[in-house]
Order: C-alpha cells, then structure tokens, then sequence
C-alpha cells in the first residue's frame, strides 16, 4: 500500500546514510517539529530497530547550537525485550536537537546513531482561501524562510490523496509546498522565521487553504457535501476545501501535534450578513474539533475581507465568533494592508504586503495568545509485540497490537495482528472519528535459528558465602539466565542451579540449557558490638565483642585473639572468625574520638564598659551544660563587675571543652557639681550662667539638650548635667532649680482717663514709676503724646535691670466731620450743609465769636453779624460716654438788620403768582396772619404755629392789586404792603 511504500523508502534512506551501524531510529525523523505544551515540554516518541543482540537502548537530545534548546543526559529508551526493536520516550524542552541513540550490551557501547534536527516548538496548520494559499504570481513562491528552524512538508498534489501523504519534513525555504494543499511558502515562511526568532524555538506549518471560496462552501464541506460538480473550477477533489483541514489534522496532527488553526479568509462572503458569516465559520470550527478530538481546538481568525473594498458584514461575523466561540483568537487586521504594492490586484498580497502580512500576524500571535491557547499534543506511539511461534516454520512471528476500531497494515492485514516469517511491516490504527495513528515500520530478520546453549563453570561450585563462580555460556549473544541476568558470563554467589536461555534476535527462544548446582556453605556469624555509642570522648576508652561463641579462632588486627578486647584509640578494628565448617568470616568497626566541644564566648555588648551597665556574655553555640567560674550553670551570664570569666561547656554526649576565658573591664563614673553664676539678678529677661565645677571632660549634656561646658539660661526651671569622661562613662546627674525673681509690673494711664479721641486731637499716655522706660514708639520718656489709632505698649525696668512684661494700651481715633457750608435763605434764616450724612450728627454756630446754643442746621439770625457754623459728630463709647468730634467753622456770611427793623417780611413783593415767602425776625409763635385792601376790607385771614423758619402763604385767590398784610404774635404785630400783579 502507498504508506508503506512512504515509510520503506524512508528507512531505505535512513539505512543508507548509515550503512554500518547496528542500530537505526526510525521516529521521529529530521526536521520535524513536535508541538510543546505551556510549560515548553514536549514528550518525544523515541523508536527504532536494531540488528544484532543488545542489553538496553538508551538516547539523549543535544542542541544543535547552542541556546537552542536544553541537553539531555543519557536515559534509558527500552530495557531487553528480545524483539529487534525498541520504543521509548525522552521529555525534552523547546528546541532544536540531535537526538542520539546507543545500544549497549555485556555493559560496552557496541553500536550508536544520530538523528539529525528534531524541532520542539510550535505548530499551525493554515487555512482559508487565496491569501491563506498563497500564489506563485503574487511573488509567493520565492519569499521562503531563512531560519533553518521553520520547517514544513514539501509537498503539494490538487489530486488529494490521503494514502499518498509523505512524512518527510524539509526547511521551508523558496519554492516549497506546504502538504496537504498550500503549493507556495507565501508569507508563512517569514511568519515562521519571526517566531522562531522571538520565541527561541522551532516552527512547523502545514497548509490546508483553497483559493476563491467562500466560507459557506468550507460549512457545507465540513458538512459531507460533495461541491466539484456545482464548483469545478475550485473543487477538483471531493471534500473539498475541509478534506484539507481534515487530512492535516487525522494524518499529521497525530504525530507531531498543533498549536492552533491560522483562518486568513473572507474576501468572497460580501453578500453574507455577519451572523450568516458567524454560523458558517462556527461549523467549520466545531467540525474541526470533533475530528480531531480536541473540544479546545484553538483558532486564530484574521479580519480579511477587502475585495478590493473592505466587507463590513464579514468582519461583522468574524468579530462574532472571536466575542462567542471559546478558544478563538483574535487575529490580525489585514484589510489595512493595502497599496499597489502591497496588493498586486487590489485584494492579493504581493511583494512588501506578503511582508507586512508576517508582520501583522506575528503582533497577533502574542504572549497573550500563547499563554492562554490549549495546544493538542502528538500521540504516543502504539504498542506493538512481537512473539515467536517457534513450531511454525512458515509464519514464525505474530505482531500484536490494539486499542483501535480499524487497522491497516502494510502486508495488507485488516486485525490487532498478523503472522509473517521475515521482512518490515508497519500499520496504522484508525480511531472512530478518522485519526490515524501510525507505527513505527519494524524488521523481521531471516535468521531468528536458536541452538540450545551449554554452560560451564570456571572454579569450583561448592565455596564459602562472599565467594563466587564465573558461569560462561558457549554463545556470546543473546543468553538469558534463569536468575534474570544477561549477558554470555554470570558470576554466581548464592546457591541454586542455573541454566541459560538464548534469543534469537526477534525474541525465539532456544531450549534451556543444562543445570549447574552451586553450594554455598554459611559463614561463621560475625558482628563487633561496642560497649558505648561511638564515636566516643577523648580520654575515655571502650569494649569491643563478638557474640558468636561457635568459632573455633577469633583473631583481632590488633593480634589479639579473644573475643573482647579494650581500646583507647581512633582507628579501624577488624575480627576474623573461623567456623567449624573452615569457613572464616570477617567484620570491621571504626572507632573515632569525638572532637571536644569547642566555642567561643560572645557578648551582647561592650566588654569595656562604666558602673552600673551589664553585659552578656555567653557561648557562640548550644550545649547540653555550662560551668563558668562563678559558679553558675546557664547559658547567659550576666556581668557587672569587673574580673576574668571562665567557662566550660559539655556537648549531648557528655564531653567536656577546654576551659576558655574572658575579660571585663568595669569604669569608675565621674562626679560633677553644677555652678550658678547671677543668680541674685535671675528675672525674666537676664541670664544666669551654668557650669561644672570639674576640670575637664570630654562631654557634657545639659538638660537643655546642648553639649557645652557652660551654658546660657534665661528661663527658670529644673536643670541638670551629666559629663563624659575619657572611658565614654557618663556621670550621675547634677541638678540646680533656678527662680525668677519679681518683675516689675508696668500700667499705663491716659489723660482724662480715655482711649478715644477725635482725628486731630492727641493723647497723653502715662507710665507709672522705673528707672527706664521702653515704649512701642521708641520714646523712653515716662509719658507720651499720641494722636494715631493703634496699640501702645510699654515695658520698663527697676533697679535691679529686671524687665516687666510688656503692658499695652489700644488708642482709638474717630474721624471728625467735614466743614459744612452756610446759606443765607431769606432775610433771617441761615442753613448748614453738610458734607457727609450723617446719623447723630448737630452744628455748633456762632455770630462773630460769640458761641450760639442753636444746635440744628437752620439758625435764625436775629441780629447782624458774621455768622459761621461747624458740624458735630456724636460718637457713643463703650463706657456710654459721649464723644463729640467737630469739623472747622465754614465760612462767615453777613447778616445785616437795620436798627428799628420791624423784622418782617414778605416777598417776592411785587408777586406775579400770588405765592408768597414769610419771615420774622423772631419765632413769632401762634402767629396770625390777615390780608386787608387798601381800602380796610379784609380778604383773606390764616395762622402759622411759628416762624422759626420761613413759611409759605398762599394767595392765588386774591385778586390783583394792593394789599396790606398784617401779622400778630403774642405782643409782636408788623405789616406790609405787597402788590399781586
């Protein structure tokens, strides 16, 4: 059948690269690349055959550069099974190795192999349509991988065949095809060399994509439709485009295992909604997950729509089934890539666009990506056993295998088994959903013809236990003894009889060759007991016995021949006993000395230190118990006074240290008396000087914190000093408590025993009696003027220069009113107008410079004079006195009366409106008023309460012409005569 003819052709390879070794490793093979777990492991299938007899196979994988993986010792591959061929597995971690094998027998290295660049690292399969594919037109075919890591099977058949499948790996290099069904390298390749750069380890592709489809018709092939007749220009093998999938997945996956499906589609889905896209895609993943029995398939989906304009509906439904499907990636944006250089024909990648492609992948396969993907690992080989029908001479050997629901083997065999007489078979096992599992390809020699071997004995076989025979059988390979050993010679020790097998090289067995009895006589019981646990103390001594009191000798190495002897030195102690069967026996004891305990005493402080502080001295280690030369028996010592220690310690197994010592060294204190220089002038504000009546010392610390000798005070209180002398001892301290005397107490009075005066004014301010006085304002007068607002303050000093606390008197000024102005309204009234409003506030008038009582703004002038008048602010202080603040007198205005004025009048005389203005001289109150004609008769008569101002009379009701008014007051009585026009 095709596999077999695949697999024979590549033994046939491997045979000849290595015409002359003896042992041949059949899987894996060069260059292919086994996926790694999340922990950059991977189980590798080691397998081969070998053609002469061996023991053991053992392998080990070297890193072909270094860096590039992890060296493996020498480990066993596979024990004998006497089959020709050997089955193991060795864990490797992410790399690039030579895998070597060696075949041992008789304990020499006898044959070896190498494998050459067997990859651990990652593993995609590739799928989609044409710019998952790939063109050679598109300049895909010549862009192949550097990096000798990247690696792919160079194959490519549009007649798919999965019988037909190689299993020959190659770097993936310019114009290689990527098996099942890419035919270029494409973008892939540099892809592969940018993750096996970043990630240190190797990378494997397989192709799976077709061209020009859509992802409806991957659905519907995943789903069994056969599309070649409805698609014949894409579709030209039924299947069709999922076969390819499949066919990675059942024929390759199985043994080299996958890291995730790479989707690069959807430039012919435009007329699809996003969820039509989503349930399409959906499908092909499930589908994908089921035959490879691996429910966490992972994918990895590009956003690939522009045909040439970008498909938002595919990118819709690509978009859902990264958000909705478990274990789908997100992968690359690749619409962005676009350009005429980079899309030959607006939606294929060509020259730098299949460049940025690699790129725009390699950003998406991520830490991210890797960390949290689930890979399928590749499966162990099936278990194959070869057994010998020794009577049958035309099918010798039947090879048994199992566990599958369907075989094929490569002689045409349909079982679990077949029964042949020479040559190399292999089979695959199919599982229930289609994976194929293939076997390592296995050789039955020609000649598996046994002999029964003969056995013959170098020495006597009757000897004393400890001794030995040599067994030798006459054929050199191939023997196996009835005591499980292998090899042409055994030595025998125990008794018993011992025959010999001999195997062919496929595992027939030979008839068992004849006995030979081996007697071994007992020796004499021999054991050296010690009186005391060894090892033991200096300067003790110790027995040493035999129990056995059969011997017919007993012979020490010390010549003596007792059974007890005593010593008391180190060294080794053998006896040899005699039996009475002549057999003699020999034991040995070591006797050593224990070293005695040795440490050193440590301290937890200064040794050298002042009266009254301690220290802890103690040893550096634990023991079992302590002797110092005080007498005590702890541990920790602590010492006070000053002397040499001794000390003494015994271990837990009662031995006793020499004696060592330590001094302590214990320091007088110093003694120190403070001195007080001004005491009898100590008030507030003088300083009394502090000192130690001492000599010298190197220190000094005051209570204040400072350091000095002697120190400043200028506060009252306790204070106290310690010194240091040259030892670092520090005194007891010394103590001086310090009083202030009395400070005077300073008051200040004012004059008229106020502190609000107006703007303009001033203020005397007093201080009682001192010798000095010190004011805010520099003055050191005993009183001072102020006219300022603010706060005054005053400290003075008495005959002993003590200073009083400072005493304050707060000075307020109110503001004074501005000059009012004066109008003469009428003949006798003056006004005052003010400048400011304000509340309280009354006028001061005077004629001349007599002082007027009036205190309102309007004055009635009864006299002639220069009359002026100033404004008066009244101020209510906290004490409820009354303050009056006045402005400057205004301006005088005359008033002039002439003599015998009967100080009355009315105007304006002649009136045109027949409203009139009156004023008297006087207040004239109760005042009446009448209007008469010329002629007595009275037409009009009224009253005013007063005339203290100017009043209004009205006599637009008159008539014009003539009047004579007439005004009563009391004893005051005028007229006037007015004419109304």
């Amino acid at each position: 059948m095709n596999y077999l003819r695949n697999w024979l052709i590549l033994l046939l390879n491997i045979v000849l690269l290595d015409t002359y070794s003896q042992i041949q490793i059949t899987f894996p093979v060069s260059r292919i690349v086994f996926q790694r777990n999340n922990q950059n492991q991977a189980t590798v299938n080691i397998a081969g055959s070998y053609f002469q007899q061996l023991d053991k196979v053992e392998a080990r994988a070297v890193p072909v550069w270094g860096g590039q993986g992890t060296e493996t010792g020498w480990n066993a591959v596979q024990e004998f099974k006497n089959n020709g061929i050997f089955s193991g597995t060795i864990q490797l971690n992410g790399g690039w190795y030579n895998i070597e094998v060696r075949g041992i027998l008789n304990g020499n290295i006898i044959t070896t192999s190498t494998l050459e660049r067997v990859g651990v690292g990652e593993v995609f399969i590739v799928a989609g349509q044409s710019n998952a594919q790939g063109d050679q037109g598109y300049s895909g075919a010549t862009i192949g991988a550097t990096d000798d890591r990247v690696s792919t099977i160079n194959y490519y058949d549009p007649a798919l065949n999965e019988d037909n499948l190689p299993f020959q790996f190659s770097q993936m290099g310019n114009n290689t095809k990527m098996a099942p069904y890419n035919y270029v390298p494409w973008f892939w390749a540099k892809l592969g060399d940018k993750l096996a750069q970043r990630l240190n380890v190797p990378v494997l592709f397989y192709g799976a994509a077709l061209g020009g489809l859509s992802c409806e018709v991957w659905r519907r092939s995943a789903e069994g439709q056969d599309l070649r007749q409805e698609l014949p220009t894409f579709v030209k093998v039924a299947g069709m485009p999922y076969r390819g999938m499949k066919a990675a997945l059942q024929q390759y996956v199985t043994r080299t295992g996958v890291r995730a499906i790479l989707w690069q589609q959807g430039e012919s889905d435009g007329s699809s909604s996003g969820e039509t896209y989503y349930n399409n895609l959906r499908t092909v993943i499930e589908k994908s997950r089921s035959d490879s029995k691996k429910d966490d398939l992972a994918w990895v989906v590009a956003r690939s729509s522009r045909n040439p304009s970008i498909l938002p509906t595919v990118i819709e439904g690509q978009n859902l089934t990264i958000q909705r499907v478990p274990n789908v990636f997100s992968g690359p944006p690749t619409d962005e890539i676009v350009g005429a250089n980079f899309r030959a024909d607006g939606i294929h990648f060509h020259n730098d666009g299949l460049w940025l492609a690699s790129d725009y992948w390699n950003n998406y396969l991520d830490g991210n990506f890797f960390s949290n993907s689930q890979p399928l690992m590749a499966r162990n080989l099936p278990v194959i056993t070869i057994a010998c029908n020794p009577n049958n001479t035309t099918n010798k050997f039947t090879i048994i295998t199992g566990g599958y629901p369907l075989y094929k083997w490569s002689n045409g065999g349909t079982s679990n088994f077949i029964t042949v007489s020479n040559g190399t078979f292999s089979f695959k096992g199919i599982d229930e959903v289609g994976n194929t599992i293939f076997s390592q390809p296995f050789t039955i020699s020609t000649n598996n013809n046994v002999t029964q071997p003969v056995i013959s004995a170098n020495g006597n076989t009757t000897f004393c236990d400890g001794q030995g025979v040599v067994l030798t059988s006459n054929i050199s390979s191939g023997n196996v003894w009835s005591n499980g050993e292998r090899g042409q010679s055994i030595v025998a020790r125990g008794s018993g009889n011992y025959s010999v097998v001999n195997y062919s090289l496929n595992g027939c067995a030979s008839p068992a060759s004849s006995s030979i009895n081996v007697n071994v006589l007992p020796s004499p019981f021999n054991f050296i007991n010690a009186s005391k646990s060894l090892p033991i103390c200096p300067d003790e001594t110790v027995e040493l016995f035999t129990t056995n009191n059969d011997g017919t000798s007993y012979t020490w190495n010390t010549n003596e021949t007792s059974k007890r002897i005593t010593v008391n030195k180190a060294g080794s102690y053998s006896l040899r006993i005699k039996g009475q069967n002549g057999c003699e026996s020999q034991s040995f004891i070591d006797v050593n000395f224990r070293s005695r305990p040795s440490t050193n005493i440590l301290a937890d402080g200064e040794t050298t230190f002042c009266l009254g502080k301690s220290v802890n001295i103690f040893p550096q280690n634990d023991f079992s118990s302590y002797m110092w030369n005080t007498g005590a028996t702890t541990k920790t010592l602590n010492v006070r006074t000053d002397g040499t220690y001794t000390l003494r310690v015994k271990d837990n197994f009662g031995c006793v240290s020499d004696a060592i010592t330590k001094k302590i060294t214990v320091n007088a204190l110093p003694v120190v008396k403070i001195k007080a220089d001004g005491v009898d002038k100590f008030c507030e504000g003088n300083v009394v000087i502090l000192s130690p009546q001492i000599q010298s010392a190197l220190g000094y610390r005051w209570s204040t914190g400072e350091s000095s000798k002697e120190i400043y005070v200028v506060k009252d209180g306790l204070y106290t000093l310690s010194v240091r002398d040259e030892n670092g001892c520090e005194s007891t301290p010394d103590s001086i408590k310090l009083t202030y005397i009395p400070s005077p107490i300073a008051s200040i009075t004012s004059s008229e025993n106020i502190n609000t005066i107006c703007d303009g004014s001033s203020l005397s301010l007093v201080s009682n009696d001192a010798t000095a006085y010190a004011w805010s304002t520099g003055a050191t007068s005993k009183g001072i003027s102020v006219d300022k607002a603010g706060v005054y303050s005053l400290k003075i000093k008495d005959d002993k220069s003590c200073l009083s606390k400072a005493v304050s008197f707060e000075v307020f000024v109110k503001e004074s009113p501005p000059t009012p102005s004066v109008s003469l309204e009428g003949s006798f009234q003056l006004h005052a107008i003010p400048k400011t409003n304000f509340d309280n506030q009354l006028f001061s008038w005077k004629r001349d410079t007599e002082q007027l009582s009036t205190i309102s703004a309007i004055l009635k002038a009864n006299a002639s004079g220069m009359y002026s008048v100033r404004a008066v602010w009244k101020y209510l202080l906290s004490n409820n006195k009354e303050l009056l603040c006045y402005s400057p007198y205004s301006s005088a205005v005359e008033v002039f009366i002439p003599y015998l004025d009967n100080g009355f009048r009315i105007y304006p005389n002649p009136n045109p409106t027949g409203i009139f203005t009156v004023e008297t001289i006087g207040d004239s109150p109760n005042a009446e008023v009448a209007v008469f004609t010329l002629t007595g008769q009275k037409v009009y008569s009224g009253s005013f309460s007063d005339l203290k101002e100017k009043r209004t009379l009205d006599l637009r009701q008159l008539e014009k012409g003539v009047y004579i008014i007439r005004l009563v007051s009391g004893s005051y009585e005028a007229s006037s005569r007015v004419i109304l026009k």
